[in-house]
C-alpha cells in the first residue's frame, strides 16, 4: 500500500468509527419503542409469584397474565442453555440450569417472549 492510501485511510478511520458508534442502536427499545430493561438475577422466587419456567425446550406456561408493576420470574429448569428475549431484545444473557431472574414489564400490554437458541420456544406475557 502506498503512502497516499495510508494517509487517506488514517483520515477516514475516525469518521468511520464515529458513524458506527452513532448508528449502533443499543437503546433497549422493543419493537413498539418501549424501553425494555434487562432482567435481574435472583436467588429465590417468592411463593405464588408469576413464574415462566424454561423446561423441555418450552416456556411453561405459554401464556401468563400479570399486574402492571409486578415482576415476572423466569427459571431455567433444564440442562439446555436458554435466553429470555422480549420483543426481540435479549434481557437475560445465557441462562444455565437453575439460573433464575426477575423481569419487570415496562407497561401494560402484550409481550412476545422467545429463546434465541430455540426458536420453537415462545410465550406471551399480558400485563394489565
Amino acid at each position: 500500500m502506498g503512502r497516499k492510501w495510508r494517509g487517506a485511510s488514517a483520515a477516514v478511520l475516525p469518521f468511520l468509527a464515529a458513524f458506527v458508534a452513532c448508528s449502533n442502536d443499543d437503546s433497549g427499545a422493543g419493537g413498539d419503542g418501549l424501553l425494555i430493561l434487562d432482567a435481574t438475577s435472583v436467588t429465590a422466587i417468592p411463593a405464588g409469584a408469576p413464574l415462566l419456567d424454561q423446561d423441555n425446550l418450552a416456556f411453561i406456561p405459554e401464556e401468563l397474565s400479570v399486574s402492571a408493576g409486578s415482576p415476572v420470574y423466569i427459571k431455567n429448569s433444564e440442562a439446555a442453555v436458554h435466553t429470555v428475549t422480549v420483543e426481540g431484545r435479549n434481557v437475560s444473557g445465557a441462562m444455565r440450569k437453575d439460573d433464575m431472574l426477575a423481569w419487570i414489564p415496562p407497561s401494560a400490554g402484550t409481550y412476545q417472549i422467545t429463546c434465541d437458541y430455540h426458536p420453537q420456544m415462545r410465550a406471551m406475557i399480558t400485563v394489565k
